[in-house]
């Protein structure tokens, strides 16, 4: 990856500047890292449902993506900042308790996609596999520092694609991984998959030595 392509078409430097998780033109986009992110907007998610342990600019991001999200936050501070920007299709709630943080997934009906970046995520991963859809996935950010939480996720027979990489805001890389169901089969926004990303060079190869 270019400097260029990371710090100007990523908008590395533009996270940087507003210490906000935003892309080149200042929409949010999640605290992932810039290779997940390319690759779920790839995904038309437009009816799908999400779970989200743990907001941010990502549950900004997620509304603008999906049909209905729910998001839970811990931090009194954090959800007093965000709850005057969150959109109709986002139920927001705050549970400062472990107990309640935990087990408000239990809740609702099952989500097609279930995200766990917040805190307990060892546990969070526990709550998640019962409440996710078939032919859903989780998305478990900073894999590589949450081991325990990667390892039960792929015991529950999900198949893990970590994205690493850098992302917005820091200086080091990490991984975001994705556990598919193996029934996984959505549709995405282009004919082609996968589509050109940031800073790709733009060509499609033929079959040139077809017999």
């Amino acid at each position: 990856m270019g400097m260029r392509t990371l710090a100007i078409e990523y908008g590395y430097l533009r996270s940087v500047r507003q210490k906000a998780c935003v892309d080149k033109d200042g929409r949010p986009i999640p605290w992932y890292t810039y290779s997940s992110i390319e690759y779920l907007k790839q995904l038309d998610l437009s009816a799908k449902s999400v779970f989200e342990f743990g907001s941010g600019n990502s549950t900004l991001f997620w509304s603008k993506e999906v049909g209905k999200i729910v998001s839970v936050e811990h931090d009194q501070g954090w959800y007093n900042r965000l709850s005057d920007q969150v959109s109709d299709n986002v139920e927001y709630r705050l549970c400062v308790e472990k107990a309640e943080y935990l087990d408000s997934i239990t809740t609702f009906e099952p989500f097609d996609i279930i995200i766990i970046d917040g805190v307990f995520r060892e546990q969070c991963a526990q709550r998640a596999i019962d409440r996710l859809k078939p032919g859903g996935f989780i998305i478990l950010d900073n894999a590589d520092w949450w081991v325990d939480a990667a390892r039960f996720l792929r015991e529950k027979d999900l198949i893990q694609i970590d994205f690493y990489g850098p992302g917005p805001l820091v200086p080091y890389t990490w991984c975001t991984s994705l556990f598919f169901s193996r029934s996984f089969q959505w549709q995405t926004k282009y004919v082609n998959q996968p589509t050109h990303g940031l800073g790709s060079l733009k060509q499609h190869a033929g079959e040139r030595f077809a017999l």
